[in-house]
């Protein structure tokens, strides 16, 4: 964290004034929304109506204490945690062996596949909508959490396979070598030994891929066809908000609960995910 910010002040200090301006503004831009909204989580629903962008009067804890207390809240948050982590899990397993492949195997396709991991990433998850319900449905799965969980593992390995690929171009072949001489095959070598070196990219893939589903919410809200299925972002969005009002501070309550496991998991791990986007991008 220390050398973070240093390099970033050093940065800085290289800039004109036009672009500390620039950079100043950015920063309000983004952080503001942030702000507001603990702020308005410590607020009364009748604080929140007489004055929706002040300061609020006093701590209100009430509605974490909601949140907390909501036995529909814990629903959506088991939800989050399986579909989350199981979908990071195939991401990593998958991306890693296809980076693998296209990194140390020359086949006819080789680049051309490489540029369909990638454009995947790019393609809008609406355009896809229709026909992924449809397929979804005449599997048999739309009713379940691998609804979610497919989608969201086919969506993510573009860019994580475009990591594992950077990372496996970057090891000499040697290691490879001596792991075949010892008897190792492709697949104890790659967990064995070609897995404890990427680890930084590991966990780039890992945090990368939790924050982006953690907080999916266009396709969670539309795909699952139940609440008892909704993820917390879909969940919340439903539950506290009705035909004719909603619920803002509580919302808010909720939304600071949900975000906060994602952001510790990014502050402990910036440093690693810095020098895996650095290494990964060769």
């Amino acid at each position: 964290m220390k050398k973070i910010i240093l390099s970033l002040w050093e940065y800085v200090q290289k800039l004109s004034l036009v672009h500390h301006l620039i950079l100043v503004l950015v920063s309000i831009i983004t952080l503001a929304p942030m702000v507001w909204m603990v702020f308005l989580s410590f607020k009364t629903r009748k604080g929140f109506a007489s004055n929706p962008f002040g300061l609020p009067e006093s701590l209100n804890f009430d509605n974490y204490l909601e949140i907390l207390s909501s036995s529909r809240m814990l629903v959506f948050t088991i939800n989050s945690i399986i579909v989350t982590f199981t979908s990071v899990f195939l991401i990593v397993v998958v991306s890693m062996l296809a980076g693998y492949a296209l990194a140390r195997f020359e086949f006819p396709g080789n680049k051309f596949l490489f540029l369909g991991f990638i454009l995947v990433d790019a393609i809008p998850v609406f355009v896809f909508l229709v026909p992924l319900f449809i397929e979804l449905q005449w599997l048999g799965i739309g009713n379940t959490r691998w609804a979610l969980i497919l989608p969201y593992t086919a969506m993510h390995i573009g860019i994580a396979t475009f990591i594992f690929r950077g990372f496996f171009r970057s090891i000499s072949m040697d290691i490879e070598d001596a792991a075949r001489i010892d008897g190792c095959n492709i697949l104890q070598m790659i967990w064995y030994v070609m897995a404890p070196i990427i680890r930084p990219a590991v966990l780039v893939v890992v945090i990368v891929n939790f924050i982006g589903i953690w907080n999916e919410y266009y396709l969670a809200s539309v795909i699952l066809p139940t609440q008892d299925l909704f993820t917390l972002p879909a969940g919340m969005a439903s539950f506290f908000k009705k035909k004719y009002e909603t619920n803002w501070p509580v919302m808010s309550a909720g939304i600071v609960l949900s975000i906060l496991p994602v952001f510790l998991m990014f502050m402990a791990a910036q440093e690693k995910i810095v020098e895996g986007f650095r290494v990964g991008h060769k």
